[in-house]
């Protein structure tokens, strides 16, 4: 008998939990190198490869491009090199993935309570779509988003899944819930407490008639779609609230000024205020664990690891947000190499899934396109994020020799987005203030 060696979905860092198939490089018995590409895939975070682990031959394909495969679920069947025929190989029953989740470097707040509504909400795995019908098979992310949105038994039983046996899939489960939307039915008996739904009128565009000559047709691409429905998913999961406060940078304008050209020829990366920002939020998130949290459905997760999202804009439009791990341990040369090289490689399409997840908090700086300030959206599972706006030079009343007094100063607008659930205007207010000071009071004389 042939000796078979089963092509997982590598794990690919906290919060993703499955990928969808894009393209196979090779086909039903190809016979390849070691570290041969042999299938692109995509989570909701980045594309990546699989690779062959020796010299041999594809003997199946499981999944065919546009399914959708959890981590640690069989996609093919490979043949290594010096392994006898056996044609009736690729029948062999496929291993299913462990139902084990990779443990989280999380602290559980509160108990989760049982649900309470109407409509009886699962709180378990779904079972095999055998046992109970096409349709029921739903992936780990669509089980999350279920539980949280408190959708029923009763009304998944009424969508027609699309997908790959009757499976039902995102788009779906979306479509679903715009139908109820643009019907004007009501959800309240089935979502969260407190959670209200989206009217029509919010929620349907504005129609581009196809054919229309005053109106251009664009279809989204794939990414674009993915951002589209996590930003609609973060407003309709978390209800945000957004704080302000002006900062006065001119000490930290001043000696970034006086140090970036020692920085740059010291550690081969420029000085960026970017990189100061990450530095001065990591360093207060150590002291307010209330905001290095996630929720999930009535518990709140504390996140022990500090790691900083940067949402970087590319050249096609699109964005992307690196990680920055454990950034509250690093310093401020090792926080500016490791930025970039991050956004370098994020530009090039070259980033690992590992890091584009995991992110506990995320900074987006709205001053590289001079803009002076924003209402950034919560990138889910995460609870907050902080926009920094241009630095401009305007006038202010300083404090000289104990009198007030108007000076010309290097003035930055800083907006916080934090979850309400659990993220209150106090403890937000506090934290943004905190991160404002460190970056105010900087020392004129601190070396690089």
């Amino acid at each position: 008998m042939a000796t078979l060696t089963e092509i997982r979905i590598p794990s690919m860092g906290e919060g993703i939990i499955e990928a969808s198939i894009i393209r196979w490089l090779v086909g039903e018995g190809s016979t390849v190198e070691q570290d041969t590409p042999l299938v692109e895939i995509a989570t909701d975070k980045v594309d990546s490869e699989i690779f062959a682990p020796h010299k041999g031959k594809i003997r199946k394909i499981v999944k065919k491009e546009g399914d959708i495969a959890k981590v640690g679920e069989t996609i093919a069947l490979f043949q290594p090199e010096g392994t006898l025929e056996d044609i009736s190989a690729p029948d062999r029953e496929i291993t299913p993935p462990s139902e084990q989740m990779p443990e989280k470097e999380t602290e559980i707040l509160s108990p989760r309570p049982q649900n309470t509504p109407t409509e009886k909400i699962p709180s378990e795995p779904y079972p095999p779509a055998k046992d109970h019908g096409p349709g029921f098979f739903l992936s780990p992310f669509l089980r999350k988003v279920v539980q949280e949105l408190g959708i029923g038994m009763e009304s998944l039983a009424s969508i027609k899944g699309t997908g790959h046996e009757g499976r039902i899939t995102r788009e779906d489960l979306y479509a679903f819930l715009k139908a109820r939307q643009l019907g004007h039915e009501n959800l309240s008996a089935e979502m969260p407490p407190g959670q209200a739904p989206i009217s029509a009128d919010q929620e349907k565009p504005s129609a581009a008639i196809p054919g229309d000559e005053d109106t251009e047709v664009i279809p989204m691409d794939r990414v674009r779609k993915i951002i589209a429905r996590n930003m609609v998913k973060s407003k309709f999961t978390a209800p945000h609230v957004t704080s302000f406060y002006e900062a006065d940078l001119t000490t930290l304008v001043n000696w970034r000024e006086s140090r970036k050209k020692d920085f740059e020829a010291k550690y081969g990366v420029p000085l960026t205020f970017t990189a100061l920002f990450i530095e001065a939020v990591a360093q207060t998130l150590a002291h307010f664990p209330g905001i290095n949290v996630s929720v999930e459905g009535e518990t709140i997760l504390r996140k022990k690891n500090i790691n900083i999202g940067v949402a970087t804009a590319l050249a096609d439009g699109n964005l992307i947000v690196p990680v920055l791990h454990k950034a509250n341990l690093l310093n401020l040369s090792g926080i500016a190499i490791r930025l970039n090289d991050l956004v370098a490689r994020a530009r090039q399409g070259a980033l690992l899934p590992s890091e584009t997840s995991g992110g506990t908090f995320t900074i987006t700086n709205l001053g590289m396109a001079e803009s002076l300030t924003g209402t950034p959206i919560i990138n889910q599972p995460e609870s907050a994020i902080l926009a920094i706006g241009a630095i401009r030079r305007k006038p202010a009343v300083v404090l000289w020799e104990g009198k007030e007094s108007i000076g010309i100063r290097s003035l930055c607008v800083f907006s916080l987005s934090y979850d309400h659930r659990v993220i209150d205007g106090a403890l937000g207010g506090k934290f943004l203030r905190e991160v404002a000071r460190m970056l105010e009071e900087a020392s004129p004389d601190r070396p690089i």
